[in-house]
C-alpha cells in the first residue's frame, strides 16, 4: 500500500469529531480559554493534542476591555454631539435673546416717550393758569419739564398736583419749584421730604398735601412754610411732630388722622388753627395749650387711648365741636362746662366714663350730644340720654336745684344747732357782760363743758 493509500485511508477529525473529542476548559490563571481530549467520560488530561489545530477563544479580560473601550467612544461621540447640540441651542437663544432685548428696549423707549407725552401734554395745559395736573399714571419720577416750566412756557408754576404716582421723594421740586402755592403728592410712597434746607425754598406755599404716604418724621424746618393755611398730613406713619411745628402761625386747617402720634408738643398753643383733626392715633393726653388756641372750633380726637381731657380746655371760648368717641375718657374736667361755645359734643364708647360734671346746663348752646355705648354712665340715666341734649341740660339743672337745696339745708341744719348751743351754755354772754373767750380759742372748757368753736 502506498503512502497516498494510507493518507487515504487515514482518518482526520473534523470539527463534530473534535468537539466530541475534546473539552472546552478555562484556565483562571491566565484568563484563557483550552481544550482538553474526554476519556470515558472523565476529564483525563490537560494537554492539548499538537497535532490538532483548533482556534482557542478570546480571552474575557482583553473582551472586557474592548467591550469598556467601544462605551467609552460611543459616551465620548454622545458628548460630542450633546455639546454640537448645546452650542447650537445656545447660539439660538443668543439670537432670541438679543432679539427680545431689542424688543424691550424698544418698548422701554416707547414707553419712556409715552411717559413724556404725558408730562408735555400736563405742561403744555399749564402755561394757560401755571397748574400742572397729573394725577393716577403710576409714573413714577418728576420729569424735568417741571423744573424748566418757567423757561419753557414763560410763567411759574403756581398749582403742582401729582398724586397717585409712587413717587418715593419729593425729588427736586422745593428748590426748582419756589412759587408753588399749592402742592399734592397724595397717594405716593413719599418717606420723609428732603434735607432739612429744601423746605425753606417753599415759602409761598399755602396749601400742601401729603395724604397717603409713608412719612415718619417732619424736618424741622417745616416751620418756615409761614403762609401755608392748609396741611394734610394723614394716612402716614408719623410718631411725633418737632416743635417748630407750632410756628405755623397761618394754619387754618391741620388734618393728621390716622397716623401714630402719642403725644403733641406744647407750641400748639401758638398756632390759629380752626380744625385740629388727630383721630386715630395713639393720644394717652392732649397738651394743656389746646385751650389757649385763640381760634380754634373743631377737636377730632376719636379713637385714641386718652384717659381724660386738660384741664384747661375750659379756657377756650371759640370751640364749638368736640369728637372725643372711642377713648378711655373716665370723667370730664369741671372746667368744661365753661365751653360757652360748644354746639356738638361726641363722647360716645368711653366706656368708663360713670357721670356728666356739675353745672353741665352751662353747655347753654349744646345741640348735639352722642352718649352711645358707655355702659357704666349713671348721672344721667340712658333713658335721659336717648331724650337729647335739651333733655340733659334740664336734668343738669335740676340735679344742681336739688344739690342747692341740700346743702341749703345742711346751713340751715347746723345754725340751728349752734343757737342751741348758745342757748344751752350761755356762751354768748349776760346782762352785758362781753361773750365768753371760748368763742375765739380752741380746746376751751370750763366747769366740765366743751364749748363751740367758731372758725377763725
Amino acid at each position: 500500500m502506498s503512502d497516498k493509500d494510507n493518507d487515504a485511508n487515514t482518518h482526520h477529525p473534523t470539527a463534530v469529531d473534535t468537539a466530541q473529542m475534546l473539552s472546552k476548559r478555562f484556565d483562571v490563571v491566565s484568563g484563557q480559554y483550552f481544550y482538553a481530549t474526554k476519556d470515558g467520560g472523565e476529564w483525563s488530561t490537560w494537554d492539548v493534542p499538537h497535532a490538532l489545530i483548533i482556534p482557542l477563544e478570546e480571552p474575557q479580560l482583553e473582551r472586557q476591555r474592548q467591550l469598556e473601550n467601544e462605551r467609552q467612544n460611543i459616551a465620548i461621540q454622545r458628548e460630542e454631539r450633546r455639546k454640537e447640540r448645546l452650542e447650537l441651542i445656545n447660539k439660538r437663544n443668543a439670537r432670541f435673546n438679543r432679539d427680545e432685548e431689542r424688543e424691550q428696549l424698544k418698548k422701554e423707549a416707547e414707553e419712556e416717550e409715552q411717559r413724556d407725552n404725558i408730562w408735555k401734554a400736563a405742561c403744555e395745559q399749564g402755561k394757560a393758569n401755571g397748574l400742572v395736573r397729573i394725577n393716577w399714571q403710576k409714573l413714577g419720577y418728576v420729569s424735568n419739564r417741571i423744573y424748566t416750566f418757567r423757561e419753557d412756557c414763560g410763567r411759574d408754576l403756581t398749582d403742582l398736583w401729582i398724586v397717585g404716582n409712587e413717587l418715593e421723594s419729593v425729588d427736586k421740586i422745593p428748590y426748582y419749584c419756589r412759587e408753588l402755592k399749592r402742592l399734592s403728592l397724595a397717594s405716593n410712597r413719599i418717606v420723609n421730604l428732603g434735607d432739612d434746607e429744601d423746605l425753606i425754598h417753599l415759602s409761598q406755599l399755602t396749601h400742601l398735601n401729603l395724604l397717603r404716604n409713608q412719612l415718619e418724621t417732619l424736618p424741622s424746618n417745616i416751620g418756615y412754610l409761614r403762609n401755608l393755611i392748609c396741611l394734610e398730613l394723614a394716612n402716614n406713619r408719623l410718631v411725633e411732630l418737632p416743635l417748630e411745628f407750632g410756628y405755623l402761625s397761618a394754619l387754618n386747617r391741620i388734618n393728621l388722622e390716622c397716623n401714630k402720634l402719642s403725644c403733641l408738643p406744647e407750641t400748639l398753643g401758638q398756632m390759629k388753627c380752626e380744625l385740629i383733626n388727630l383721630n386715630s392715633n395713639m393720644l394717652t393726653s392732649l397738651p394743656n395749650c389746646i385751650g389757649d388756641m385763640p381760634n380754634l372750633k373743631i377737636l377730632c380726637v376719636c379713637d385714641n387711648q386718652l384717659s381724660c381731657l386738660p384741664a384747661k380746655i375750659g379756657n377756650s371760648k371759640t370751640l364749638e365741636v368736640i369728637h372725643a368717641s372711642k377713648n378711655e375718657i373716665t370723667e370730664l374736667p369741671y372746667t368744661f362746662v365753661y365751653l360757652s361755645s360748644l354746639e356738638c359734643l361726641w363722647l360716645d364708647f368711653n366706656v368708663k366714663m360713670s357721670a356728666l360734671p356739675f353745672n353741665f346746663h352751662f353747655l347753654t348752646k349744646l345741640k348735639e350730644l352722642k352718649m352711645e355705648g358707655n355702659v357704666d354712665m349713671v348721672l344721667p340715666t340712658t333713658d335721659t340720654l336717648l331724650k337729647g341734649p335739651e333733655e340733659v341740660l334740664r336734668w343738669s339743672e335740676r340735679r344742681l336745684g336739688a344739690s342747692q337745696f341740700a346743702r341749703a339745708q345742711n346751713i340751715l341744719l347746723t345754725v340751728q344747732d349752734v343757737l342751741k348751743q348758745v342757748g344751752k351754755y350761755k356762751i354768748g354772754g349776760l346782762n352785758g357782760m362781753p361773750s365768753h373767750h371760748s368763742l375765739y380759742e380752741q380746746n376751751v372748757s370750763q366747769d366740765g363743758h366743751e364749748w363751740y368753736q367758731f372758725p377763725p
